[in-house]
């Protein structure tokens, strides 16, 4: 059975390119490289330069394309052992057995107290750009300002 994670990792990744190509549809979008980021720390890009494959100039500071998508996550089972008796912190203690294995389904009933499992989800790729990545940038109001879309990844094949 395929792992629930990775069948969400490509459920999203399928989504996000379907909603790409709508976004983009009749646009003149041009296929660019990163060729340098700024970043205030570590983990945070502030800005980045873009050179178009059809363009001689970089391109300084475009904007980029954030993402919002509310997603469905289904409720998983799992496969576990018991362990009993435990420490209050849920340690081992000296008289703990162990089950055989047991399957647990987590149902969601109808109720107004229980969340819901549609879940809005950030997708910020900006901040893990680098330079040498392929983007999709789409130039807009007349071509003075630019839009980085998405980053491009070669195909790996099926999966």
């Amino acid at each position: 059975m395929e792992n629930p994670s990775l069948r969400l990792a490509r459920s999203l990744d399928a989504l996000m390119g379907r909603r790409a190509a709508r976004a983009v549809q009749g646009l003149g979008c041009e296929l660019g490289t990163i060729t340098k980021v700024f970043k205030s720390n570590q983990h945070t890009v502030d800005r980045v330069w873009v050179k178009l494959d059809n363009f001689k100039h970089e391109i300084k500071d475009p904007l980029i394309a954030d993402w919002e998508v509310k997603i469905e996550i289904p409720i998983p089972s799992r496969v576990i052992k018991l362990a009993s008796p435990v420490e209050p912190d849920g340690m081992d203690n000296a008289e703990t057995e162990y089950s055989d294995l047991t399957r647990f389904d987590f149902h969601v009933q109808e109720a107004d107290c229980l969340p819901d499992t549609t879940i809005k989800v950030h997708i910020n790729y900006k901040d893990g750009i680098k330079v040498g990545d392929r983007v999709l940038v789409a130039p807009v109001c007349g071509g003075q300002d630019h839009v980085i879309l998405c980053r491009l990844k070669e195909s790996t094949g099926p999966g």
